[in-house]
């Protein structure tokens, strides 16, 4: 039902591992348990991952090549930042976190540079 209703179910591991302290071969089969798993439950393969935990030290190279050997298209991380445009690295595609209460989390959506890093033009981070 939610994803006849526009939803996009997405994975997220099996386990809840933190993929870049988890061998190779443990960060292939986090993956590739949830992806069949939801798959199996919802008939349709999910093409979106969000890392668990999602800091820039969360997740690495096993886990980008496991994600494009699935033919997951996008997968999101949570430490802030902006996306401009279609991000430049569709495997780390940075997302606000949602774990706030309902008037931070507005707050988040109407002014996010308060609450996350971003890009300067021509390089350069800042932090608000």
């Amino acid at each position: 039902a939610l994803q006849d209703a526009v939803m996009e179910i997405g994975a997220h591991t099996h386990d809840h591992p933190v993929l870049a302290r988890a061998s190779p071969a443990r960060v292939r089969s986090e993956i590739g348990l949830s992806l069949a798993r939801l798959e199996a439950e919802t008939g349709r393969r999910p093409r979106w991952f969000a890392y668990p935990v999602g800091g820039r030290d969360c997740f690495g190279p096993d886990a980008r090549a496991e994600l494009a050997a699935h033919g997951v298209q996008m997968a999101f991380s949570a430490y802030g930042g902006w996306n401009p445009g279609l991000p430049a690295d569709r495997y780390d595609v940075r997302r606000l976190s949602a774990a706030a209460d309902g008037p931070r989390l507005r707050a988040q959506v109407q002014a996010p540079a308060v609450f996350v890093g971003r890009t300067r033009p021509g390089g350069g981070a800042s932090r608000r």
